[in-house]
């Protein structure tokens, strides 16, 4: 879809006013890490203290559970579906302001790949968002790809070692996760 939308070209062009979240700081403190920060406040609260988080964890957990508990599974579900794409817009938005360009790979492999790490070394399991694990796993992740683009600046092939770094680490992740929870049934 995104390459027909965009005839497979990149996007340029927008206004300078746009580049101001990717660019300006306030405190010294980068508009976009303060963005992040009250967004993952704003869902800690909403998935801690709401009846709706309440309800979404509920499902999450066990949907047959919420079903008999009257939970309207439906509702909750696309609400649920809404503050994604809400939270997926604005994360679009501030990668379009910080290189100020739209290109239609920009969803697809790195990110995606980021994506399912960041929930794995975050902690997310159904019915049991952590905010606080997603918001160090995206710290931690940065940093080594900050690392990555120190230390392979320049050097041929180092957005594929950055990728296979990425799906190595995965593969750790998901098999001491897999180990962990099998061998809690087993004791």
């Amino acid at each position: 879809i995104s390459v027909v939308v965009t005839g497979g070209k990149t996007l340029t062009g927008f206004p300078e006013q746009l580049s101001v979240i990717g660019h300006q700081t306030v405190v010294g403190i980068p508009i976009s890490f303060i963005i992040l920060v009250a967004l993952g406040v704003l869902i800690y609260v909403i998935l801690k203290y709401t009846t709706f988080g309440f309800k979404a964890r509920m499902l999450g957990t066990n949907p047959t559970a919420a079903k008999f508990s009257g939970i309207n599974s439906k509702s909750i579900t696309m609400k649920i579906y809404i503050l994604s794409g809400i939270l997926g817009a604005i994360a679009g938005i501030i990668v379009m302001s910080r290189i100020n360009s739209v290109a239609y790979e920009y969803g697809t492999r790195t990110y995606i790949l980021l994506t399912l790490l960041i929930s794995v070394l975050g902690g997310i399991s159904p019915g049991f968002g952590n905010v606080i694990g997603i918001l160090l796993a995206t710290f931690i992740l940065q940093v080594m790809s900050t690392g990555f683009h120190m230390l392979l600046l320049g050097v041929r092939g180092s957005s594929f070692f950055k990728d296979f770094s990425w799906g190595t680490l995965l593969i750790v992740f998901l098999i001491i996760d897999y180990f962990l929870h099998h061998r809690g049934r087993t004791e």
